[in-house]
């Protein structure tokens, strides 16, 4: 590394408020070299957590010379003596912005530098609610989505539960499930998120009541932490299985690899260790067989950061989006978020692509929010 090498002056992060509870995180690393770059380092219901860790890291990089990416993720990981969610997020951020960084410096976009393009546009699916929707409402938004951005391909969270289902919340669940079902074009299929919330026993009695629609996967439907639970569940079910966005780095995923557990795997670009982790994560998957659809209801670096390593990557098939969020996007951005056929291109321009209105930025600014707790809640359950 010369004494003239581009080093890396100040950092800033940016919380931006998205909806009740949920916020957006943004980093911009600045260099002594005309350019900055940004991160994404969103972590839903830990923002002071990863806003910490950010500081953290971020502060042991000023005054230096802007490290390769992979460098940093080595360094960062081999260096934490306690690693987390919060550690891996913070690193997936400054990981965006160091390739944002060299891509520009090299006038690159970042897809090309990891060695693509190999498609210049991906196919998405959105979001057709959740368990505060009706049916006819779910309806409604499948219809709209599919007529603006041409969305076929759809997920939704319809269980109000936790642990087991009664007759009455299995009914309602299968009910939304069969009203999105009903909106699709010919072509569409319908995701399930369980959030992790069901045991064993009742996952797999629900995905049978399930089978005959037309599923592009059953999301987290046990707790994907836990790993018998899983293979309990794909020992007892036809249904596509999808899982991944809480796991964050490689040797974390490997073991639903190595043990077939999912047919899709959905890590989060904002937290399994950004662009260089999950180029990695995706030649694993590639190598079993298994298809990569990253997580992604995140921002626009985030949205950013997953086309780039869906530009490189073979393995990635697809990505989650949320169409509701594009206003908030174009906001930041100053360009409008072009979903056509249901599919958004790569970015072309050097790094990522994408600039972020500081401006913007400010007037968006959220205020880190409180972990979904309350006390005296009761989770409400089924029955045998």
């Amino acid at each position: 590394m010369t004494d003239t090498a581009p080093r890396i002056t100040a950092f800033d992060t940016y919380v931006v408020a998205v909806a009740p509870g949920i916020n957006w995180t943004f980093l911009r690393l600045r260099t002594d070299a005309g350019v900055h770059g940004w991160g994404e380092c969103t972590l839903e219901g830990k923002d002071l957590s990863v806003l910490a860790a950010v500081d953290e890291l971020c502060r042991s990089l000023v005054g230096g010379p802007v490290p390769a990416p992979a460098l940093a993720w080595s360094r960062f990981f081999r260096m934490a003596a306690w690693k987390g969610p919060a550690l891996f997020s913070a690193m997936s951020g400054i990981d965006h912005a160091l390739w944002d960084i060299a891509g520009k410096l090299a006038g690159l976009p970042v897809s090309t530098m990891l060695g693509g393009p190999v498609r210049d546009r991906l196919h998405l699916y959105t979001w057709a609610g959740g368990s505060a929707e009706t049916p006819t409402e779910q309806r409604r938004i499948v219809r709209a989505a599919h007529e603006t951005y041409g969305y076929t391909h759809f997920k939704l969270a319809p269980l109000t539960g936790y642990y087991t289902l009664d007759p009455a919340h299995k009914r309602l669940a299968v009910d939304r499930v069969e009203a999105v079902v009903e909106a699709l074009p010919p072509e569409g299929k319908v995701a399930v998120e369980g959030h992790g919330r069901l045991l064993p026993a009742a996952a797999v009695d629900l995905a049978q009541s399930l089978t005959d629609y037309p599923l592009a996967f059953l999301e987290d439907f046990v707790n994907t932490d836990d790993e018998a639970a899983l293979k309990a569940l794909r020992s007892r079910t036809t249904a596509p299985l999808a899982a991944g966005e809480k796991r964050y780095h490689r040797w974390n995923v490997w073991p639903l690899l190595r043990d077939n557990l999912v047919d899709y795997l959905l890590v989060d670009l904002c937290h399994a260790g950004g662009i260089t982790e999950c180029v990695r994560i995706a030649a694993l998957a590639e190598t079993v067989g298994v298809g990569m659809v990253p997580h992604n209801p995140n921002g626009p670096i985030g949205m950013a950061a997953t086309l780039h390593v869906a530009g490189a990557a073979p393995a990635v098939l697809a990505a989650e989006s949320v169409h509701t969020r594009f206003p908030l996007m174009a906001a930041l951005t100053a360009s409008p978020v072009e979903v056509v056929d249901g599919h958004i291109s790569v970015p072309t321009g050097p790094g990522l692509g994408v600039e972020l209105d500081v401006e913007a930025l400010e007037s968006h600014r959220g205020i880190p929010a409180d972990f979904p707790f309350t006390p005296d809640a009761a989770i409400p359950g089924g029955r045998l």
